[in-house]
């Protein structure tokens, strides 16, 4: 009798994963838990309906349910001794505990992620925790009030100091590890963001410099456009206002591919 229940349940997560691509993540959840409701014996079952649940959860922004469907399926993960599963739990826990604003709980997930990464010898998974760590600091500084560059009369500026720097290493370590051309161009991004907060607007020019090189090459004209803006920001500060001019106007009438920023 247990093989028409097993069927059963395995039919409505793959319904409910339909919807949740189709963009129906409410019929979705509804799915996913009547599978749960059902009944499982395979455990590797659970830990995908688990996980599944967690993200769409995570999309509706109901963040404190992603979070306790995310810690079911790392459980399970252990259980199961699925050390690849139980990253991609850890990374789902480190980015839940962010949008959540528990930064500690954030952060140590992370790094038991990069623990894991590096036990697995998996250089993209190890570039994936640096990412994660340094976005959970970054998302740490924004929460703190830090949207512009930091000011002495800011009473968290030695905290915000020490998590920008911070998370300049981790990205650093991300690139240097990356393989993908294309997601370099985000890091870098991320990159001269740290560096503009921290009022370094040298580098951080440098930065957005390469992450427009390289989104060039591959014509993304969204980064193309995060890229000029940036570099716009950084020129204000650094009272190149003529080049800070040039740049903006380059987003506003959108002339990307008229100047040859290669040379």
């Amino acid at each position: 009798m247990e093989q028409p229940t097993q069927l059963t349940c395995l039919a409505a997560a793959q319904e409910a994963e339909k919807c949740c691509k189709e963009g129906d993540h409410a019929r979705g959840i509804e799915l996913l838990e009547n599978a749960i409701e059902m009944g499982t014996d395979d455990l590797f079952l659970l830990s995908a309906i688990y996980s599944q649940l967690g993200n769409a959860y995570y999309t509706m922004r109901m963040y404190s349910k992603a979070l306790s469907f995310h810690l079911n399926d790392f459980y399970i993960s252990r259980i199961i001794n699925d050390l690849q599963w139980s990253s991609k739990s850890l990374a789902n826990l480190a980015t839940t505990s962010a949008a959540l604003h528990r930064y500690e709980d954030a952060k140590e997930f992370a790094h038991n992620f990069l623990i894991l990464a590096k036990q697995l010898n998996d250089k993209k998974l190890e570039g994936r925790a640096y990412y994660l760590l340094g976005h959970v600091l970054m998302n740490k500084v924004r929460h703190a009030g830090c949207s512009r560059p930091i000011g002495e009369e800011s009473p968290l500026k030695e905290e915000i100091v020490q998590d920008l720097n911070q998370a300049i290493t981790y990205f650093k370590r991300n690139i240097m590890i990356a393989e993908d051309m294309l997601n370099t161009s985000f890091l870098y991004g991320n990159l001269g963001n740290a560096y503009y907060y921290l009022g370094d607007f040298k580098n951080s020019y440098d930065c957005h410099r390469k992450r427009l090189k390289i989104s060039r090459s591959f014509g993304d004209k969204p980064a193309m456009k995060k890229a000029y803006i940036n570099l716009g920001n950084n020129c204000v500060f650094m009272t190149l206002f003529d080049e800070a001019l040039v740049h903006y106007k380059l987003v506003r009438f959108r002339l990307c591919l008229l100047v040859d920023y290669h040379s």
